[in-house]
């Protein structure tokens, strides 16, 4: 699923690394040395960018830009992911991270838009390897209307640059039925009891 970054700054340069989509790596090792994305988590943002809500495990932020849209949230995983292309096809964990991914974006989009009654007004987007800006796993939550064309077309899923996040639920093997989302649920109660029990015995 990733590295977690371990510097505090990826515009800073060192021997041995090299800078790719916001994120720097060793070059010996291709391992993250640091990524903004982690930055922000983490409240080291040099441009101060400010965390709208967090959970353990995703938090959400406004974008430095905002793409020309009513609103536009990032929502990531708190431990560093790549994009899309890290994920597997019914991993209980990442169904669970975008999930939670999901569900944290919406209730932050919620809290910020209490006129807005209807879920379906929302798009919830991730752009596809190689148009991705930031290499770390991000949602994007827009509320339309764009203020352009482009913007919206950009924004699009269906399209080879971006897919929405029903069809990468669907990818990555998860369903409308409920079933699956149960199942992932069931195995996270199961891991927070077995991590309760280990606690216990210490």
């Amino acid at each position: 699923m990733g590295n977690r970054a371990t510097s505090s700054s990826s515009s800073s340069s060192s021997p041995g690394s090299f800078v790719r989509k916001a994120v720097r790596y060793s070059a010996a090792t291709g391992e993250v040395q640091s990524c903004v994305f982690c930055n922000i988590v983490r409240g080291d943002d040099p441009q101060s960018t400010a965390l709208i809500a967090e959970t353990r495990a995703v938090a959400a932020f406004l974008p430095r830009r905002q793409d020309g849209a009513r609103d536009h949230i990032l929502v990531v995983p708190k431990h560093h992911v790549r994009n899309l292309s890290s994920l597997k096809v019914g991993d209980p964990a990442h169904l669970r991270m975008l999930r939670d991914m999901k569900r944290h974006g919406m209730t932050c989009a919620r809290a910020r838009h209490p006129d807005v009654v209807d879920d379906a007004a929302y798009r919830l987007v991730f752009h596809v390897p190689p148009f991705n800006s930031v290499d770390h796993l991000h949602l994007h939550v827009f509320l339309p209307p764009f203020d352009n064309f482009w913007k919206d077309f950009t924004y699009t899923g269906g399209w080879p640059w971006c897919e929405s996040f029903e069809h990468v639920w669907q990818r990555m093997g998860g369903d409308d039925s409920g079933v699956l989302e149960e199942a992932v649920e069931t195995q996270e109660r199961a891991g927070q009891k077995g991590e309760e029990e280990s606690k216990s015995r210490l």
